[in-house]
């Protein structure tokens, strides 16, 4: 099918195949995944008392928070370093460079982990005055010391080609945990809320341990034929590199959680609740293409890194041309369809009243289908070492929501500064950069 919509040369087959290959793994993944947890929220909401699934709600939102706000985006400090220093077979960097990530991981993990754990009975009564939530808190916390690996060993899995390796012991952990949750619910009528989130903690060592294992038994003879002091030693000359890739990697990330998570916590003062509805109910509609778009990104992202890393400018630039064009048609295709079947899905899954969402759905899923058509372009960015443009203009979409506050914010408004976010992005850094990338396959051709 790829190769009616767009041209493929004979080097290039074995690229896209293995593209196909690796999102069609991840996406069947993500959806036994949802699957999975439907079933799980389904167990869990008819077997708990409405403010005891709360609580694993809350026990669940709050590491995953944490670890979203103080976890290390060491994985884009891989997509960039680690193809580079294997092409050029400097093994001590490259040891080093792997050192450094599992470093920051552990002391991220370290601290949610300890962190917790110590201070659950102040956390627990303080912000949540309920007492009981200390020890929740406390079986949970031992899940953040492995969480806090997962930007290291899913990078090293993907780079390898071992997407298998991630998406099995994802949907695995799942399906153990909704068992273990069934067989203990059958067995007893007086359930523990410990055992419940006890199992949740078994679902993620599964999902986390069994690729972080695969992902070092990988990565093992770079860590382990070379003493410590040697490895970062070898990193001296990348410093300035390292430094500024760890930065602005998370730099984005941060912006990103103020300016998504900013834009529905201000609707919420400025609007009225039945605003919030509105847009959440279009956020949710847009979900099947947000699905889309995260398998897209893990497939598409080792494939850049590694082909610059490699000096295959001109193919990059092939690649880039091609994913662009199928994302554009494909893409184009789906929204057609979502606008159309928009009306009859809210009819079926909400109120009448909710019909008013439809203008705010409209233009949030077009914001997705501009993100989608350029996803290629931020693992470009980062190992083009150009993220600070790109974090720049993320940080102007701050702006744009300052000015939809000050005109009257309402859902409608905050799906306009999303959709003014994404093109700012897409005309201000993506295509500069795409011209940047046809200058380089021209003078890698010359």
């Amino acid at each position: 099918m790829w190769q009616r919509l767009i041209s493929i040369k004979g080097e290039d087959t074995s690229l896209w195949q293995r593209l196909k290959k690796n999102f069609s793994i991840s996406l069947g993944g993500s959806v036994a995944t949802i699957c999975i947890r439907l079933l799980q929220t389904a167990l869990l909401t008819k077997s708990l008392a409405i403010s005891d699934y709360g609580k694993v709600l809350i026990v669940i939102h709050l590491f995953s928070f944490l670890e979203n706000f103080l976890g290390v985006r060491v994985n884009d400090v891989i997509y960039r370093f680690y193809p580079q220093f294997r092409q050029h077979k400097d093994t001590s960097a490259l040891g080093g460079l792997l050192l450094l990530c599992l470093a920051l991981s552990l002391v991220v993990g370290f601290a949610i982990a300890g962190g917790i754990f110590i201070l659950s009975p102040w956390i627990a009564q303080h912000f949540y005055a309920d007492a009981g939530l200390a020890l929740p808190f406390r079986i949970y916390a031992s899940t953040a010391l492995i969480a806090a690996f997962s930007g290291f060993y899913t990078s090293i899995l993907r780079l390898h080609d071992y997407f298998a390796a991630i998406v099995i012991p994802q949907t695995l952990g799942a399906a153990i945990m909704l068992a273990v949750l069934g067989i203990y619910f059958y067995s007893t009528d007086n359930y523990r809320l410990e055992f419940v989130v006890t199992a949740c903690a078994l679902g993620v060592f599964i999902q986390t341990v069994l690729p972080f294992v695969k992902a070092m038994r990988v990565v093992s003879p770079y860590l382990f034929s070379i003493s410590p002091m040697t490895l970062f030693r070898a990193l001296q000359p990348y410093r300035r590199e390292l430094v500024s890739t760890l930065f602005q990697t998370n730099l984005i990330g941060y912006l990103k959680l103020a300016s998504d998570s900013g834009g529905l916590f201000l609707l919420g003062i400025f609007a009225s609740p039945q605003q919030v509805a509105f847009y959440g109910i279009a956020q949710q509609l847009t979900k099947p293409l947000l699905i889309l778009q995260n398998n897209i990104q893990t497939a598409i992202t080792p494939e850049v890194t590694s082909l610059l890393a490699k000096g295959k400018v001109e193919q990059l630039y092939r690649l880039v041309k091609g994913f662009v064009s199928l994302a554009l048609i494909i893409g184009g295709i789906a929204v057609i369809f979502a606008l159309l079947l928009s009306r009859s899905v809210i009819l079926w899954i909400a109120q009448p009243q909710y019909l008013e969402a439809l203008p705010t759905f409209s233009v949030l899923i077009i914001a997705v289908y501009l993100t989608c058509i350029s996803l290629i372009f931020y693992p470009l960015a980062v190992s083009l070492d150009q993220l600070q443009k790109r974090n720049l203009v993320v940080a102007m979409k701050l702006l744009y929501l300052g000015v939809a506050v000050s005109i009257d914010l309402d859902a409608f408004r905050l799906s306009f500064v999303q959709l003014i976010g994404a093109l700012s992005t897409r005309f201000l850094v993506d295509i500069p950069l795409l011209i940047k990338l046809r200058r380089m396959a021209k003078i890698s051709h010359d």
